[in-house]
């Protein structure tokens, strides 16, 4: 799975190949808020700086999920590679990472099973990890907020959308969520065939939004056949807590 992060300046921060098998824009939100502890951290020469701790959802619930070290000691500037590492952690939370360059990092986190709220994309204070030049950071306690899915099936019975790119629709479909802050989150893709699409975010509970689903050189209509006004829908959305929203069905069919 690929996933886009974005800064709040609505600037891409970096897309990522998912991994693990089984393979969610900073804004206020009550749940969206991630924990970070430093149970024992110690620092011992080492070549290879490693990484260590648990992830644990706020229900303190060990999960399965990717964790992302975003590098932002390296300036994003052609001929400076920065350091961002995709990994996983088990399913008793735990993980390790070797091989860390010093510097300072932001951790995200991805679990599309449990609906974890990425805090890289829904906290106020993203997690920052700093790796000293000569030691190993361990005993990182981390803990991630979970929200509600969002879900939006496409039915492409002509196959008239491009290949998805960048974990979210591609050129001639945009579905994302647009905050109070006016800030906007694309959907990542949860699974795809030749003619069908599901795409899906996690979202915070109690947080007013608005899902936007437009398109261009296609024609777009829900799950009646009634044809978007302008070709773009916009439903506002506000989960409570504990609450969920129907799958929204849009339907691609030539201009």
């Amino acid at each position: 799975m690929i996933r886009n992060y974005k800064t709040t300046a609505n600037s891409s921060r970096h897309a990522l190949t998912f991994a693990p098998a089984f393979l969610n824009w900073t804004g206020p939100a009550k749940r969206g808020v991630v924990a970070v502890f430093f149970g024992v951290l110690t620092a011992a020469a080492s070549a290879t700086p490693t990484v260590s701790g648990n992830l644990k959802t706020t229900a303190n619930k060990p999960i399965l999920a990717s964790i992302t070290l975003h590098d932002i000691s390296t300036a994003r500037v052609q001929g400076q590679q920065p350091f961002d590492r995709q990994f996983a952690s088990k399913s008793d939370g735990s993980f390790t990472l070797t091989g860390v360059p010093a510097g300072r990092y932001q951790v995200c986190v991805d679990a599309p099973q449990e609906n974890v709220l990425d805090p890289c994309l829904w906290s106020t204070a993203p997690t920052v990890v700093t790796i000293p030049a000569t030691g190993n950071v361990t005993g990182l306690a981390i803990q991630v907020a979970t929200g509600s899915r969002l879900t939006v099936h496409v039915n492409d019975p002509q196959a008239l959308l491009p290949a998805p790119k960048g974990g979210i629709a591609g050129r001639a479909l945009s579905i994302r969520v647009i905050t109070a802050n006016n800030h906007q989150v694309n959907f990542r893709l949860l699974g795809a065939s030749a003619r069908t699409r599901d795409h899906y975010l996690p979202v915070p509970f109690d947080q007013s939004m608005i899902l936007v689903i437009e398109a261009s050189g296609v024609s777009l209509s829900d799950s009646k056949d009634q044809k978007y006004t302008g070709n773009a829908l916009r439903i506002p959305v506000r989960i409570p807590g504990g609450g969920s929203k129907p799958t929204v069905i849009v339907n691609v069919a030539n201009p």
